[in-house]
Formats: structure tokens, sequence, C-alpha cells
């Protein structure tokens, strides 16, 4: 079953259930792939559907930020709340351990050169796709070359 017809048969439980949270944020995933469909002029793959929800969870945690920042504790709350629903979503990230590791395998194939950032940067991103975050990823690119 893809993604969508998850979050369809998700969308109905969640319905039938009366989660009025996980409805919600159902129903804006399914709005953002729908909308990405009608763009693409066909239908999606997993690995582009991946991405959407990627987009969107991110879009998601940098309203949490502007919230926390703001001192809207309920906003925050609910969005947490509509995070952890979109992640069931997403394949498994990788652990801190495993991420560095393959990190620092690219980072010894490019050498210790900051002005190579790019070059890692991009590498290790088709390597790892989806399963980690961008900026954990610059973050311990960064770390390794400051080092």
């Amino acid at each position: 079953m893809s993604i969508e017809g998850k979050i369809d048969s998700d969308l109905k439980d969640a319905l039938r259930n009366r989660e009025k949270v996980r409805l919600s944020t159902l129903r804006m995933l399914k709005s953002h792939l729908k909308n990405a469909k009608i763009e693409k002029k066909n239908e999606l793959t997993e690995e582009e559907e991946i991405k959407i929800i990627n987009s969107y969870l991110k879009k998601l945690k940098d309203s949490v930020e502007i919230y926390k920042k703001a001192g809207k504790k309920d906003m925050v709350m609910q969005l947490e709340q509509e995070i952890k629903v979109v992640e069931t979503y997403l394949p498994p990230s990788l652990s801190l351990d495993e991420l560095r590791k393959i990190i620092e395998d690219i980072v010894r194939s490019f050498g210790k050169d900051k002005k190579k950032m790019g070059q890692i940067m991009k590498e290790v991103m088709k390597k790892v796709g989806s399963r980690a975050d961008g900026r954990k990823v610059r973050e311990i690119v960064e770390e390794l070359l400051n080092s």
C-alpha cells in the first residue's frame, strides 16, 4: 500500500474515532500530496511522497520554534502532536551513530577541506536521503571539518 493509501485509511479511522488533531493533520498531509500530484500531472513515487511529507514536517517544526519564541504553549503542544502524526508516515531515521559513520566515511573520501563542504553535503544527502535531517547533517559535517 502506498503512503497516500495508508493516509486515506488512517484518515477514515481518525474520522470514526473522532481524533480531531490526527484528522486535521492527515487532511492537511493528504492535501499536500494531492497538490503535488496535480502539479506533476501524474502519480507520485514513494520517494516523492516522502519528500513532500518531510517538507511538511519541516514546516511544522519551524512553526514550533516560532511559537516557542512567542510564548504560545498551547500552539506548541498542538504542533508537537501533529509532528508525531506526520512522523509515522516516514521511514525510520538513522541513529546519530549511523549518521556520523556515514558522514565520516564521506569526509574521509573528500578530505578535510572546508571548501568542499557543499560537495560533501550533497554526497551525504544523496546517501541518507530522507532518513536524516539536513540541519543535523550540516552540524556533523561542520564539526568534522573543524576538528
